[in-house]
């Protein structure tokens, strides 16, 4: 690279005397005063680590994380409690036909409840739960007692609709899905910033080499000019000739301004992929690529076709895409399922005590004096059933949307790989 210079020029004073002009010092590429050497290398190992964009897509496949450890969170275990009191009291009652009175009565009451519910992947529902009671009524004669304890185990289980595993999984599948497709998306933002970054370094490379050449150019203009004004000092020439001259001068002129100018452009683009502005330096470090166009190796032989089907494979848009395709199929079956009729299996056993202290009903809970079970089949049936049958037609239109967006999209990866092997072809 040619080091920053000043151009002289010969022009004539109006008293016909030689005088210079002075053109100020440009420096090429870099208007700063620091002066930052950076291989292309080091341009994408930057460019990753500090593009603003990328750290926002970063996010991306941290909140889908979130979103399966919140899909799995349905399967956790509940703990609940319920807790009553009530009391209640009457007024002495004389009932004068039948020659009798009842007495004031006073009743309090107390009773909880306390268990454990959770969901099962089968899609039935788990419900233990603890029921302690006391019951006291004063009547005036007397006062009685009473405690309570109850144990119940419920399970639910449905059979047609909203049953089994696939489909009581279907958020973990789906989120799953989606966070492998946020990742493969990621992926794909992290190779086009890179391939941004290559593109803006190369143009600022181009715009270095274009502003030595403009360069160039207008020191050639300065010499003609300079020829041509000899040229007539001897007569050679008449001085109509030097307008022309100098027309190409200050075309000369306008241009290397230009360069300049593209030069500060494409050193705004590669600093904005490749730093931030955590130091406060972003726009006040000027950039000197070192990486050259012969620091490359030729191409070797290229086959369009292998390298097409390593692209099917691996190109993480093509991925995120198929991840695409396995929601849609999943939310297709789900919706085929709700379709069903909705069939619910309810068992319960209970096994209770009742007795003058606590302690008493417990043990006869625990000791299962006093056993009670149940089973319950309970189904329902929707007439006409359209809003689930419009949902799976639905599910199904999307996975065939799913699809073809995916066959679309893998033409366009071949058609890229062939234009790329054919450009790879024609520099070579």
């Amino acid at each position: 690279m040619a080091a920053p210079c000043s151009v002289r020029a010969q022009e004539r004073s109006p008293e016909g005397k030689s005088v210079v002009e002075q053109v100020p010092e440009i420096p090429i590429g870099v208007d700063q005063d620091s002066k930052l050497e950076i291989a292309l290398e080091d341009a994408l190992r930057l460019g990753v680590l500090n593009n603003t964009n990328l750290k926002i897509d970063e996010l991306l496949p941290h909140q889908a994380s979130e979103d399966v450890r919140r899909a799995r969170a349905a399967f956790e275990p509940e703990l609940f409690a319920t807790v009553r009191g009530s009391k209640t009291e009457s007024p002495d009652r004389i009932f004068q036909a039948a020659g009798f009175t009842q007495p004031a009565i006073t009743q309090e009451a107390y009773s909880g409840r306390f268990g454990i519910r959770q969901l099962v992947p089968s899609g039935g529902v788990f419900d233990l739960a603890f029921a302690p009671s006391k019951f006291r009524q004063n009547n005036g004669s007397g006062s009685t007692r009473e405690f309570g304890s109850d144990f119940t185990v419920t399970y639910t289980q449905p059979l047609l609709r909203g049953a089994w595993s696939d489909y009581t999984l279907r958020d973990v599948h789906t989120q799953e899905a989606a966070r492998a497709g946020a990742a493969h998306r990621y992926e794909r933002a992290v190779q086009n910033t890179m391939l941004t970054i290559v593109q803006a370094y190369w143009d600022l490379v181009f715009a270095r080499e274009n502003y030595v050449v403009v360069y160039q150019a207008l020191q050639l203009a300065l010499e003609q000019l300079d020829r041509t004004e000899r040229k007539i000092e001897v007569g050679e020439v008449a001085p109509l000739d030097r307008v022309s001259d100098q027309a190409e001068v200050a075309r000369r002129r306008e241009e290397l301004v230009t360069a300049e100018n593209d030069i500060r452009d494409r050193e705004d683009d590669l600093r904005r992929l490749v730093f931030d502005d955590g130091d406060g330096e972003l726009w006040s470090r000027g950039l000197v690529p070192i990486t050259g166009l012969g620091d490359f190796p030729e191409p070797a032989d290229l086959d369009w076709r292998e390298l097409a089907a390593v692209a099917q494979r691996l190109r993480p848009d093509l991925r995120a895409l198929r991840a695409d395709v396995t929601i849609a199929e999943i939310q297709a079956d789900v919706a085929a399922r709700d379709v069903l009729p909705r069939l619910d299996l309810t068992s319960s056993y209970t096994t209770d005590g009742a007795a003058g202290t606590f302690p008493d009903s417990f043990d006869q809970a625990t000791g299962f004096d006093f056993p009670d079970w149940s089973v319950q089949l309970e189904v329902s049936v929707p007439v006409g059933n359209n809003a689930a049958l419009a949902a799976r037609d639905r599910a199904r239109l999307e996975v065939e949307r799913a699809k073809r967006i995916l066959y679309s999209a893998e033409i366009d990866v071949t058609l890229e790989v062939r234009d790329a092997v054919r450009r790879l072809r024609t520099l070579t």
